[in-house]
């Protein structure tokens, strides 16, 4: 009989244990989730929630909302060095990349300082790559390449590329792919370029505060080769293809490509050789937009049309873009087709 009491009371502990973890990870989702949209007070709420009941995921969290700050927090960038360090005494891996940001350059930043120590920053890195913190490696890479901290060593620096694109960063496939698009530091290479890039947006990751790139950054840089036949033969549609791939709607993805056209410039290439600029492409492109519900396309076109930019000048034509643009909801095309504002 005791022995099955026993067995009740472990199940019951269990079950218990259970549900705690559910109810933490559904608040760590929660709070993770307010930091990407920059909603720092909810945020503060469920990662102090967190912390107080010994996750350490709250205490980094923490960390990350005071290093950032935003709406209702401000940064307080001791806090936030303090919290990681909590979090990194709990073994968490994430914390271990802050801490080695802050100890692999130094930090200052008003009263608070944080004294540089190489040694300290890659045994962090270190430890973080080996738990499978991409991250890690990546920051590894970036080291050895700049020699801004760490002796300037590009072999090192592909090799923690490497490791780090190997496994899913999109970061690191960016640098990768832009380094064989360029051809710094290594030979160029438009083949690898795109596989690199093709890595970092098939990856679908959600883009996580303090990054630089996207998951769909990829798409666009490749998009981009083929509009201006870089390293690969140009090919209009090719670039459409992942310009779609990169807004999931073709709309956006014909306006993308009316716009370079227009102004020989994109999200990922602000100059673009000048004879990519082609009036007649763009307007077929932008036309295209427009038709399938682009607002920014529509807006363009009222604006070359306004301008006489590229066309002949239409007024009509201008106002009846502007109305179309308006309904999609830009207030300043609302503007423009009732003649209040003037962009000279």
């Amino acid at each position: 009989m005791a022995s099955v009491i026993k067995a009740v009371l472990v199940s019951v502990l269990v079950l218990a244990s259970m549900h705690a973890q559910s109810d933490r990870d559904r608040d760590y989702a929660i709070a993770k989730d307010s930091l990407y949209t920059e909603d720092m007070l909810q945020a503060l709420e469920y990662f102090s929630k967190l912390a107080k009941e010994g996750d350490a995921r709250g205490y980094k969290g923490l960390g990350d909302v005071y290093y950032f700050g935003g709406r209702g927090v401000e940064k307080d960038f001791r806090k936030a060095f303090q919290y990681y360090q909590k979090a990194a005494k709990m073994g968490n891996v994430g914390a271990y990349v802050e801490l080695a940001g802050f100890y692999a350059y130094g930090f200052k930043s008003g009263g608070f300082m944080v004294a540089k120590n190489l040694p300290k920053a890659l045994e962090y890195y270190h430890k973080a790559g080996k738990m499978g913190n991409s991250k890690a490696y990546r920051e590894l890479g970036s080291l050895y390449k700049y020699g801004d901290s760490a002796p300037k060593d590009i072999k090192k620096a592909l090799q923690y590329y490497k490791q780090s694109a190997l496994m899913g960063n999109v970061g690191a496939c960016m640098i990768l792919g832009d380094m064989y698009r360029s051809g710094r530091y290594v030979s160029k290479d438009a083949q690898k370029a795109i596989e690199y890039y093709q890595k970092a947006g098939d990856s679908g990751h959600k883009h996580e505060i303090g990054e630089t790139f996207h998951a769909s950054d990829g798409y666009l840089s490749i998009a981009d080769m083929y509009l201006i036949g870089e390293g690969v033969p140009q090919d209009d549609q090719k670039a459409l293809e992942y310009y779609q791939k990169a807004y999931h709607s073709k709309a956006e993805a014909y306006n993308a490509l009316g716009s370079a056209y227009r102004s020989h410039s994109t999200e990922m290439t602000w100059n673009l050789p000048a004879s990519v600029r082609n009036i007649p492409k763009a307007l077929k492109y932008l036309k295209k937009a427009a038709e399938l519900g682009s607002m920014d396309a529509n807006t363009s076109l009222g604006d070359m049309y306004k301008r006489g930019d590229g066309v002949p000048k239409d007024d009509d034509k201008a106002e009846d873009y502007y109305w179309k643009a308006c309904g999609l909801g830009d207030s300043g095309a609302c503007d423009e087709a009732r003649g209040g504002r003037s962009y000279y």
